[in-house]
């Protein structure tokens, strides 16, 4: 149900609640190949880099706010909150056009996730 993002970290949650136990290889390494697919901002204070697609910026959200809630990961949950936030701000300071699609898409993942509402969003194909 988790399209697109957060699906690996939400299988190693059921499987700890399940009774297995999951380890963290702390040598491991994860290599972000994706560079086109994020947006950097500067704010006073602070750098925010988030989605550029509506889609991914939706999946993003709805997929972390239900997890962090279906696990009761209460902090986790305020910090996703937060950061988005800061990446509303960052959409409103630094888009024009597509700035409401991008701000649309954050809201409607916050409140999707919140609600359960999960699976492949039609509003949301990804490019």
């Amino acid at each position: 149900d988790y399209f697109l993002y957060a699906d690996d970290a939400e299988y190693a949650l059921r499987m700890r609640r399940a009774g297995y136990r999951i380890f963290w290889v702390a040598a491991s390494r994860v290599v972000e190949q994706r560079h086109t697919d994020k947006d950097r901002v500067m704010l006073p204070g602070c750098s925010v880099q988030f989605h550029n697609s509506p889609a991914k910026l939706y999946y993003a959200f709805r997929n972390q706010t239900h997890m962090f809630i279906r696990y009761g990961m209460w902090l986790a949950l305020a910090r996703t909150l937060l950061y988005g936030l800061k990446v509303s701000l960052a959409i409103v300071l630094t888009r024009k056009v597509s700035g409401g699609h991008m701000l649309r898409a954050l809201s409607r993942g916050i409140a999707d996730g919140w609600r359960g509402r999960l699976g492949k969003d039609t509003r949301y194909e990804p490019g």
